[in-house]
């Protein structure tokens, strides 16, 4: 939903390249969309980096802090 949102913004600001900000209080979150692993319960994750491809698909960059 985040991701939908920023693309939305995005596209109404410029047309041009957009980059988007992403905070996160988690340090361990941040550090799991960065090590993807094959394990058990990694499916958020997945649909994390999906909708990041989705919408730099867009040419919209993404910030994670």
């Amino acid at each position: 939903m985040i991701f939908k949102l920023a693309h939305q913004r995005a596209i109404f600001r410029n047309q041009r390249q957009a980059t988007a900000t992403i905070l996160c209080d988690s340090r361990s979150a941040l550090q799991a969309i960065q090590n993807v692993r094959n394990r058990s319960g990694q499916r958020i994750i997945h649909a994390i980096l999906q909708a990041a491809t989705e919408v730099q698909a867009g040419h919209i960059s993404l910030r994670l802090q």
